[in-house]
């Protein structure tokens, strides 16, 4: 559609209809999204240069956010924002750090936020680059973890795919 990848009208109309059409329940998931998004800045954070300096990141995230966006409006560009944080926090635990428990999370987030975004597929390809750029991410990017995560954002991105293939067929 010309709203762009479906996911995040999707899960608004899960509340929406739980409320029986009331939208209340939408105004809900603005602010769950800041909650997840400030948490995963932190985990990310407290990985990279701990605790104290992770909380200070989440100040200074919380201000930009404050005053730059209303705090109940919620959107595909409200929804990925947990998400890229959350694929962050797992690319650095995965490329930064060898983690390879973290590459499925990873990768259910990436084909997630494919589904919220069409800018996603500009921005996933950054922490690889990160990765080709490091001796260690070179080494963790050498396995076969990668391989399978790709498998598996493929598959979460198929449904947006073949609504783009009939949404073409048909018009």
């Amino acid at each position: 559609t010309e709203f762009g990848p479906p996911l995040a009208y999707w899960l608004a109309d899960i509340p929406l209809r739980a409320a029986r059409n009331h939208i209340f329940g939408v105004y809900l998931l603005a602010p769950i999204c800041a909650v997840l998004m400030f948490r995963a800045i932190y985990q990310l954070g407290r990985h990279i240069v701990g605790g104290p300096q992770a909380v200070i990141a989440v100040l200074l995230t919380m201000t930009v956010t404050a005053f730059s966006t209303p705090g109940i409006e919620f959107g595909p560009l409200v929804l990925a924002r947990p998400l890229w944080a959350m694929f962050l926090l797992h690319a650095w635990l995965a490329i930064g750090q060898g983690r390879r428990s973290a590459w499925f999370a990873l990768s259910i987030e990436a084909g997630l936020l494919l589904l919220v975004t069409p800018q996603a597929m500009w921005l996933l390809p950054l922490p690889l680059l990160f990765g080709l750029a490091t001796t260690r991410g070179r080494r963790n990017l050498a396995s076969l973890d990668p391989f399978f995560a790709l498998l598996v954002i493929a598959v979460l991105a198929l449904p947006y795919a073949c609504l783009l293939y009939t949404a073409d067929a048909s018009g």
